[in-house]
């Protein structure tokens, strides 16, 4: 994490992190120590669309039925089913009036 920090901060030197999410979501103490002396806001998912694993898109959207305004979603980048997947949900989601953030 420093040395992700370090690099973003290379190419923007006024910007420092003030969130961070676990590898795996995994809630170490050591990581919970990490992130208070950093003061960093420890942020989690709310919603797993489970698209780590082979489903259709129709499963990962059902999946996700009752996303609330406030919900935030695990999603991966390294899995061609994701994007596949996310090109039919965003457009379903913004027509039902949803505004998606990236962080």
């Amino acid at each position: 994490m420093n040395r992700c920090a370090q690099a973003i901060g290379d190419i923007l030197p006024t910007w420092y992190p003030s969130l961070c999410r676990p590898p795996y979501g995994d809630l170490s103490f050591g990581f919970l120590r990490y992130a208070i002396k950093r003061r960093l806001r420890v942020i989690l998912w709310t919603k797993d669309s489970l698209d780590y694993r082979p489903h259709s898109v129709d499963f990962i959207y059902s999946r996700l039925a009752g996303v609330h305004s406030e919900d935030i979603i695990l999603f991966h980048d390294k899995f061609s089913a994701t994007c596949k997947a996310l090109n039919e949900l965003i457009p379903r989601w913004k027509d039902s009036g949803y505004e998606l953030l990236k962080f």
